[in-house]
């Protein structure tokens, strides 16, 4: 990108704190769906599985949390039958301050309209590239 060009993007984020979008989100039959199919082709379709979700903390450099959500599909080892998860997504959910900061953080870009879904947790994002020396 060069100086005035003008950055578009959407980001699921979590907002005031509520988990329930998130969960809701991942929960879609769609989600699942895609989980499934790239747990079978890794393992094939014979091989049962448990969806879930799970929300991981992670504290990123500039002092801020931000959560990971992470689809699994859990699974019994056949050969020992120890649980394991496949890992079939993942995605960092920032709180809408975050994703507004870390856009701005390193001085390229200047968040210039932000809007949000209903519910607050889809943000929807204009930033403006900058002159970086």
């Amino acid at each position: 990108t060069k100086p005035g060009d003008l950055l578009l993007s959407e980001m699921q984020v979590i907002p005031n704190g509520d988990w329930c979008p998130i969960f809701k989100f991942y929960g879609n039959n769609s989600m699942r769906l895609f989980s499934k199919i790239g747990f079978s082709r890794v393992f094939g379709s014979n091989l049962e599985s448990e969806y879930g979700v799970i929300l991981v903390p992670l504290e990123i450099n500039y002092g801020g949390r931000v959560f990971v959500a992470v689809t699994i599909e859990r699974f019994a080892d056949i050969r020992n039958l120890k649980k394991k998860f496949f890992i079939s997504n993942y995605c960092l959910k920032y709180s809408k301050e975050n994703f507004k900061r870390i856009r701005e953080l390193d001085g390229a870009f200047e968040v210039t309209n932000q809007r949000w879904t209903g519910d607050g947790s889809v943000n929807f994002q204009v930033a403006k590239r900058l002159m970086v020396e």
